[in-house]
């Protein structure tokens, strides 16, 4: 291709109707700050490397990419050998049955001399050819028609000497005047290749008529086995047999009543949700299917026939391999695309056009896929879910503390502090507010929703606000609700190895609801006793990133004013929420008024907290996290802001900016103390 800016939509399509394992770019014209989600193609993982403009090559153009398809194992190759200035390749190492294959996607522009290419050649078919067998695909841009040229003799030595063939014999880019061979695919003599050959996709065109690329397609199929992917499962309630009416009725006849005379938290947990699980199991009963392709919304019966027919004539193309049946492919698929395109624009046009708010607006473009955040498909298939969720539990470093620290905040109190501060009893007003703030749909451990609490509310809320009533002024978090399902995402676009992994928990929501209640008035008595630091902008109301960074530059801007320089330091704790000691927080928190009764509800709500990692349809094993909070709770992030408020009475002679975990200590100073 020629950029994947233009041809994307029909890039997707010719590598679904192939089914292609693998699929190289070259001249993908990628710049850096470019995202990725961006020419992302569903089913495959993509790998870039974008043109280095430092390096000496022409600024514009270039790059290549690899799309992998989802549950091919692989990882990512580094040259042992540096590649000549100019020369892109991407190479990667597919984990098959019984064999190791590399793939490498090069591309070697026009200006870049041809000698540069015996680089590739030695990294790919020496170096890497002692682990691997190896195929290398791409526009390396020798004319291996003009076989009496410079850089064709010099590339055929190149062959010879590395014992490889080149298996590309007619040409890749024809035009009215010329027909040139200059895409190429070289491979070991290992590999063993069952057919190779040659596509024209360059007739192909989108909607606007301009051509996806004016290189044909080259491909190879390899005698290989791929692991078995795993089926893909998932669970969730019917609601295609829901009665309304007739779950109203089954609500209204729980004895909820009852449950108003059980004074063990735990006992009128268990009698709340069991309630709600008895209607909804047997109204909208959780079923377990298998993932199938999701069907576009836009997709008519005209868009199916002739979508039918394209891969007819495909089918019969690749089978006989004659040049009418391609024809025919060609013709059937540019009207497809020209199809599929208008009832996009259509059905975008109407459903955004009519859209009341931002929430409808955006709502449409996730479930279109449009934006929004990835699955965990990309999590490398020899990472199990015990090993992540072991890896998950052993996170941070906080096991240890300076003993005489824990006992200065254990033994003593914040200046100022007269009176205790305890829960006091909420009204069912208060516990519905906490409900409605509630917009996540995610399940936890108890299969219990949003919305069929909410469903409930009308003949439950007294019972559940006696619930958290009960967990409050006892200082008892429900044991059942300290279970947390952990869906592992990738800190980069590659994750190889836990280590790049981070965890966000589900908790069941319900506890939501009683976590919103605790902060509304843990936040109300930290505002009033002034507890948080200043300069604290994170999960703070009226504060964001904008506030810390006005904050930061103003004091700057001060500093310039008055002839003084400004050094900054930045700071960012690793694993910060997975880092706090228990112990250490529940000292802090009566050092700063909080009562007994508080200390004892935080430290249930820590204690003995089970973890399991789920990885599609494998969970892990429960374990116990000792230390840390939960990633993804309501409490968490004000626990934390309460754990690092004594942070600025650490630092002298500068001042501390912060935003959540990131801090900046600012320090200023006289121009004329400055040493030479």
């Amino acid at each position: 291709m020629r950029s994947l800016n233009t041809g994307f939509s029909e890039m997707c399509s010719v590598v679904r109707d192939f089914d292609f394992d693998v699929f190289g770019v070259s001249e993908s014209w990628l710049q850096p700050e470019t995202p990725s989600e961006n020419y992302s193609v569903p089913g495959y993982q993509m790998l870039r490397c974008d043109r280095n403009v430092n390096l000496g090559a022409h600024e514009g153009g270039g790059g290549v990419a690899i799309y992998i398809k989802d549950g091919i194992r692989f990882e990512k190759h580094t040259f042992l050998t540096p590649l000549d200035a100019g020369i892109e390749a991407l190479c990667v190492i597919l984990k098959l049955k019984g064999k190791r294959l590399g793939i490498c996607v090069a591309y070697r522009p026009p200006n870049v001399r041809y000698a540069s290419l015996a680089s590739l050649f030695h990294s790919l078919f020496v170096d890497l050819a002692v682990e691997a067998s190896v195929i290398c695909l791409g526009d390396i841009n020798v004319d291996l028609i003009q076989k009496t040229s410079n850089d064709s003799r010099y590339y055929s030595r190149l062959l010879k000497d590395t014992n490889t063939i080149q298996l590309v014999k007619e040409p890749t880019r024809v035009t009215e005047t010329s027909a040139t061979l200059l895409d190429h695919i070289i491979v070991d003599r290992s590999v063993e290749v069952k057919r190779n050959g040659v596509v024209d996709v360059t007739s192909i065109k989108d909607h606007r008529g301009m051509k996806m690329t004016d290189h044909k397609l080259i491909y190879c199929i390899v005698s290989a086995l791929k692991e078995k992917p795993d089926t893909r499962l998932i669970r969730y309630r019917d609601y295609s047999s829901f009665d309304t009416d007739r779950v109203i009725t089954e609500i209204a006849a729980c004895d909820w009543d009852s449950i108003l005379l059980e004074h063990e938290v735990d006992a009128i947990e268990a009698l709340i949700t069991s309630n709600i699980r008895k209607v909804y199991d047997r109204n909208a009963p959780i079923v377990c299917k298998k993932v199938t392709k999701k069907k576009a919304p836009w997709r008519n019966e005209e868009i199916k026939r002739l979508s039918k027919e394209k891969n007819k004539l495909r089918n019969k193309y690749w089978k006989d391999g004659r040049a009418g049946n391609w024809e025919n492919y060609k013709e059937v698929r540019n009207r497809l695309n020209n199809m599929i395109w208008k009832a996009k624009k259509s059905y975008f046009s109407d459903k955004l056009s009519s859209s009341q708010n931002p929430q409808e607006f955006w709502s449409c473009l996730k479930r279109n896929d449009i934006v929004g955040a990835k699955n965990n498909s990309n999590i490398p298939p020899e990472l199990k879910a015990d090993e992540i969720n072991k890896y998950f539990i052993d996170m941070g470093d906080g096991s240890e503390i300076d003993e005489n620290v824990w006992e200065f905040f254990a033994t003593n109190s914040r200046d100022g502090v007269k009176h205790k501060f305890n829960f006091s009893p909420v009204r069912e007003r208060e516990v519905i507010a906490a409900m409605n703030e509630i917009k996540s749909r995610a399940v936890g451990s108890d299969e219990v929703s949003i919305e069929m609490i909410k469903a409930v509310s009308p003949y439950a809320i007294t019972a559940i606000t006696h619930l958290v009533n009960k967990s409050l002024l006892t200082g008892t978090f429900p044991k059942s609700w300290k279970m947390s399902i952990v869906r592992p995402l990738p800190k980069t676009p590659l994750a190889t190895t836990v280590d790049q992994l981070r965890p966000i928990s589900i908790l069941p929501t319900m506890s939501k609801i009683l976590e919103k209640v605790a902060i509304r008035q843990i936040v109300s008595y930290m505002s009033l006793q002034n507890i948080l630091p200043k300069l604290q902008s994170g999960f703070r109301r009226n504060h964001s990133t904008c506030t810390a960074l006005t904050n930061l530059f103003s004091d700057m801007i001060d500093a310039k004013d008055k002839g003084r320089y400004s050094s900054l330091i930045m700071l960012d704790y690793s694993k910060a929420f997975d880092s706090m000691n228990h112990e250490m927080l529940l000292a802090k928190m009566s050092y700063y008024g909080f009562d007994k009764g508080i200390v004892k509800w935080i430290r249930s709500y820590l204690d003995s907290r089970l973890q399991v990692t789920r990885l599609e349809s494998e969970t892990s094993t429960p374990l116990i996290k000792h230390q840390g909070i939960p990633q993804g709770s309501c409490l968490g992030p004000i626990l934390f802001n309460l754990y690092t408020a004594d942070l600025p009475s650490c630092v002298h002679n500068c001042t501390i900016h912060s935003y959540a975990d990131d801090s900046q200590l600012h320090l200023t100073y006289e121009p004329s103390t400055m040493i030479a």
